[in-house]
């Protein structure tokens, strides 16, 4: 499993230099970045190839374990809302496998990515709305890079292709 941190976020988490690990199987790919909202920092972590996402709050995150941590546990319940438990599995996030920590790789995910955090910080504006919250709202967008389906809607036809 490659966890692939953009600049901001390996200057936030302090990770160092970080090795460039090339492109391969996107359902293994997961992409992190960080951004502000009303000086709250959040850190958003994406699926490489279904832009399936989860927000976290960075209050008390110091280090890439601490991140995991809340990660994966957002992931498993973002997962088991949406129907897909056994798609936690499928994809990596397991916590047993090794963990890959690299440079972002390809630009149309981060493109993506910029895009959801322009879509968050505008919602946040609007109203007060929670880290679950803005999870649930990006994983219901539709997006191009994913031929105009919602993430929610990719992950459920990824997960009754797979059964």
């Amino acid at each position: 499993m490659i966890f692939r941190f953009t600049k901001k976020a390996q200057e936030k988490l302090k990770t160092g230099k970080l090795s460039s690990v090339p492109e391969g199987d996107l359902f293994r790919e997961w992409y992190v970045h960080v951004f502000i909202v009303e000086r709250c920092r959040y850190y958003l972590v994406t699926h490489a190839a279904s832009l399936f996402s989860v927000v976290v709050r960075g209050a008390g995150i110091s280090s890439e374990e601490k991140l995991f941590d809340y990660v994966f546990q957002e992931l498993k319940e973002k997962f088991s809302e949406a129907g897909c438990d056994n798609m936690f599995e499928r994809i990596g996030v397991t916590g047993s496998e090794e963990i890959v920590l690299s440079n972002t790789a390809n630009r149309k995910i981060i493109g993506s990515m910029n895009d959801i955090i322009q879509c968050l910080q505008v919602i946040r504006d609007d109203t007060a709305v929670s880290a679950h919250e803005m999870s649930a709202f990006i994983n219901r967008t539709p997006f191009t890079y994913i031929n105009g389906n919602s993430p929610f809607k990719f992950i459920k036809d990824a997960d009754n292709s797979l059964k």
